[in-house]
């Protein structure tokens, strides 16, 4: 699918310059369950399975033919997410168009965190913090539904859970009756360190020493670049990501729907 899609969005630029669109990973189409397609005239929608959460990617001529993905977005409860570092003017241009924003995330990042000194002595990991094993599963993604919304946050499915519990990405900290009250989702990409979920219910003795250890861990192998996505009006989450040398690199996740 992602080779049929090359092609037909290469011959709509041969055609018609440059085009408008939401997705520059066409990867995804050969990943994810695809729901709908559709292609007219200067016009191609995808829509995806993500998880439990539709969403559609566009490629379009001009704005003028934006409109159609309106009723698309509507026709199928989808979800349209729109990366970049001008987000007022994408944010007219869709509202123009006829969608409604829903949310908006900032990318906070820090270029080089081994200059932070983060880990002390002092910051002692709780007993019953640790990585999550398969057995936990279930409760990971439970947790994590109840917690964010599923149209803002990949949310993943319970066998990516288990996949990422694999990679040892997930860490979490449970009460003696096992509720998960702490959770952290670290995920290693190459060059970059990923702080994708962070759930933290109880008193901060948990959470941040465990992020400090982790990320100390991640210097010692030689990385330096961190980042996150977090939703725009969260005050407590932007603070908390600040704490670790982070802040608003000009990169915003407008996050749309019909």
């Amino acid at each position: 699918m992602k080779q049929i899609l090359t092609d037909s969005v290469g011959l709509m630029k041969k055609k018609y310059g440059r085009i408008i669109t939401n997705c520059y990973n066409l990867d995804i189409f050969d990943e994810k369950e695809i729901i709908l397609k559709e292609e007219t005239e200067g016009f191609i929608v995808y829509v995806i399975k993500d998880s439990e959460v539709h969403r559609l990617f566009y490629f379009a001529k001009d704005e003028s033919v934006l409109r159609g993905v309106v009723n698309i977005a509507q026709k199928t409860d989808s979800v349209i997410e729109v990366v970049t570092r001008k987000p007022e003017a994408e944010r007219e241009m869709l509202i123009r168009a006829g969608l409604r924003e829903y949310a908006s995330l900032l990318r906070f990042s820090c270029t080089d965190c081994s200059k932070l000194n983060l880990f002390q002595e002092s910051d002692i990991l709780p007993e019953n913090c640790h990585a999550a094993t398969n057995g936990e599963a279930a409760d990971i993604y439970r947790k994590l539904h109840e917690t964010f919304d599923k149209r803002i946050s990949h949310l993943g499915t319970l066998q990516e859970i288990y996949q990422s519990i694999e990679r040892g990405e997930f860490y979490i900290s449970e009460t003696k009756e096992g509720e998960i009250v702490t959770l952290l989702q670290l995920v290693k990409e190459p060059g970059k360190l990923y702080i994708n979920q962070v759930i933290n219910d109880r008193e901060k003795g948990c959470i941040h020493p465990l992020l400090k250890k982790l990320i100390s861990e991640y210097v010692l192998s030689g990385g330096k670049y961190l980042y996150s996505w977090i939703e725009s009006d969260n005050v407590a989450s932007l603070k908390f990501h600040m704490k670790y040398g982070m802040k608003h690199d000009g990169t915003t996740n407008l996050i749309f729907v019909g």
